[in-house]
């Protein structure tokens, strides 16, 4: 089994794991947990559409997310996973 870590600006962290079965079954599994900071990039702009890019990006099996709000007043009471998914869903795909 085959391990890889990436982390981007520590707000990011993928792992794609390759499980061989036999000589030429192979699975490919990629998992994103992604701290997206209540939508806040470094530049302390909130933006959803940015990080549904990056989301769209990476091309993950598996996606989970840190720090996204729902129904929180900072927000508007934006509930942030729904419109990521709306954003995400709506973009073309390979």
């Amino acid at each position: 089994m085959k391990v890889v870590l990436t982390s981007w600006f520590n707000l990011l962290v993928m792992w794609s794991v390759s499980v061989a079965h036999g000589e030429s079954d192979t699975i490919r599994l990629r998992v994103l947990s992604y701290n997206i900071h209540h939508g806040e990039g470094v530049d302390r702009k909130i933006d959803l559409d940015r990080i549904a890019r990056i989301m769209g990006d990476v091309k993950s099996d598996i996606l989970a997310l840190q720090e996204a709000d729902q129904r929180v007043s900072r927000n508007k009471r934006e509930d942030q996973p729904t419109v990521l998914a709306v954003i995400e869903s709506s973009a073309p795909h390979e």
